[in-house]
């Protein structure tokens, strides 16, 4: 997603927009499903509604305050909302792939349950 929305920064022809909205929503189709996939299987199986509902109150959050965000950008530049877009979405694709590094590969439900 994050070379789709710098492709959109960097656009000069409409077709080279096109091409970059193809690649955004053929990324976008592949990510959201996985992050579900992904927040249902982590942890205990009796936490998984609590992560799923957490996961898409994320999202609608993001949905509500993104397209703010990138109005008061575009001000400053056309291409800022699109370069914002692309640099969070490559920390959060660090965040996620050291996840695991962080935790010592074990969910966070399975620690706390170790403690108790």
């Amino acid at each position: 997603m994050a070379v789709s929305l710098l492709a959109m920064a960097l656009a000069a022809t409409s077709w080279q927009c096109v091409a970059a909205l193809c690649l955004l929503a053929a990324g976008h189709g592949l990510l959201t499903p996985s992050v579900s996939s992904l927040l249902a299987a982590a942890g205990s199986a009796g936490r998984r509604g609590a992560r799923l509902g957490v996961g898409q109150s994320a999202g609608a959050a993001a949905r509500m305050a993104g397209p703010a965000a990138a109005g008061l950008l575009f001000d400053l530049g056309a291409a800022l909302p699109y370069l914002a877009g692309a640099a969070s979405a490559v920390l959060a694709a660090a965040t996620v792939l050291t996840a695991g590094q962080r935790t010592g590969n074990e969910s966070i439900d399975e620690e706390s349950e170790e403690r108790a």
